[in-house]
C-alpha cells in the first residue's frame, strides 16, 4: 500500500513536466513557421517578437520566485500556483497560435506580440515554482532523486510526443489556421490537466 501511494505521488509529482519539457518543443518547432506562415508576419518581425518574449521571460522569472518564496496556503508555497494557473494554460495556448488576420500589419505584430508574452507570463507562473518544488520535494536524497527522475522521464516522453505530433494535428487540416487552433486547444488541456494534476497530488 504505501508503494502504489508513493508511486501515485512520483506519477503526479512527475506530470505537470508534460507541460514543461512538451510546450517549448511546440514553440521551438512549430512557432516560427506558425508567425511567418500562416499569420503572415515577415522573418524579421518574427526574430524581434521571439527576442521581446525571452527578455521578458528573463525579466519576470524572479519576480515570480520572489512571490512564490513567500507565498502561504493551504497547498504550500509551490503548488498553490500550479493549481490557480494550470486552466491558464489553455487559453495561452490558444493566443499564442491564434492566427491574427488583422489588414495591418503593426496591429498584428502587436497582437502576436501580447499573446506571446501572456503565454510566457503563464508558463512562467507555473514552472518557477515547479521547478523549485523539485528540490523541495523530500528532505531525503534518494527519495527527491527518485522523484526527479520520474519528472525527467515525463518530460523526455513530452518533448519526444511534442516534436511529432503537433505538426500531424496542424497538417490534418486543409486550412492550417484550424489546424492551428485545434493543435493549440488539444494540448493546452493536456498541458492544464497535467499540471492540475501535479498541483493537487504532488504532495
Amino acid at each position: 500500500m504505501k508503494n502504489k501511494k508513493d508511486l501515485f505521488r512520483k506519477l503526479a509529482f512527475a506530470s505537470a513536466d508534460l507541460f514543461g519539457g512538451g510546450s517549448f518543443n511546440i514553440i521551438n518547432f512549430l512557432y516560427p513557421g506558425f508567425l511567418a506562415l500562416t499569420v503572415g508576419i515577415p522573418a524579421y518581425w518574427c526574430g524581434v517578437i521571439i527576442l521581446v518574449a525571452r527578455i521578458f521571460d528573463a525579466l519576470i522569472d524572479p519576480i515570480i520566485g520572489w512571490f512564490s518564496d513567500r507565498t502561504s496556503s493551504k497547498f504550500g508555497k509551490r503548488r498553490f500556483y500550479l493549481i490557480v494557473c494550470s486552466p491558464l494554460i489553455v487559453g495561452g495556448m490558444f493566443l499564442l497560435f491564434y492566427p491574427f488576420n488583422f489588414p495591418n500589419m503593426a496591429l498584428r505584430i502587436i497582437a502576436v506580440l501580447l499573446s506571446h508574452l501572456v503565454f510566457i507570463a503563464v508558463q512562467s507562473t507555473i514552472m518557477i515554482p515547479y521547478y523549485s518544488l523539485s528540490s523541495e520535494i523530500s528532505t531525503d536524497y534518494q527519495r527527491r532523486a527518485s522523484f526527479n527522475s520520474y519528472r525527467l522521464a515525463f518530460s523526455i516522453f513530452s518533448s519526444i510526443l511534442c516534436v511529432a505530433v503537433p505538426g500531424i494535428i496542424v497538417g490534418a487540416f486543409g486550412d492550417a489556421r484550424i489546424g492551428y487552433q485545434v493543435m493549440s486547444i488539444s494540448f493546452g488541456v493536456m498541458f492544464g490537466l497535467s499540471v492540475l494534476f501535479s498541483g493537487l497530488f504532488a504532495k
